[in-house]
């Protein structure tokens, strides 16, 4: 069975994605406008059970980090907002390792010293959103984060 149905959740099967990824692409697009139209995701779980950090779900994650505050973030904010399902475990240990990226970045010491307008230096389109928070902008809310992910997500796929 390539796709299951788990407490009305859809789950696609990571052998076939990984055996078949231009059917599972086909697949996963079809029941992704399906589902985002009943504000659901689409789940991929990999077979050994541990969620894997794609670049397109880093990306996703430091532009939710921006748009939130990176000194404002927490995991089940980003639970919450990213448009794939992880662990609240995961999104915090992916978030501490995010902000110890940012504190390389702008040569901080501490992440006491951390600041919402500081962002990931390596994505240019997030430049905006630090100049922002500079000029008194207090981040976006939860729910227009969410919005702007949804969009971000359809680019990658």
């Amino acid at each position: 069975k390539i796709i299951h149905i788990i407490d009305d959740k859809q789950y696609i099967d990571v052998n076939f994605v990984i055996n078949n990824p231009e059917q599972a692409l086909v697949i996963m697009k079809e029941a992704n406008l399906k589902y985002q139209q009943q504000n659901q995701k689409l789940i991929v779980i990999p077979t050994n059970s541990e969620f894997k950090w794609t670049l397109e779900f880093k990306k996703l994650f430091s532009i939710a980090c921006a748009y939130i505050g990176i000194k404002r973030v927490q995991p089940k904010m980003l639970q919450t907002v990213l448009p794939f399902t992880i662990t609240k475990e995961s999104a915090g240990s992916r978030l501490q390792k995010h902000r110890i990226k940012i504190m390389k970045q702008y040569n901080i010491q501490s992440s006491d010293q951390l600041e919402n307008w500081h962002i990931d230096l390596e994505l240019d389109e997030l430049k905006d959103i630090g100049e922002k928070f500079k000029n008194g902008w207090e981040g976006m809310d939860i729910d227009k984060v969410q919005q702007i992910l949804k969009i971000e997500a359809k680019k990658i796929v």
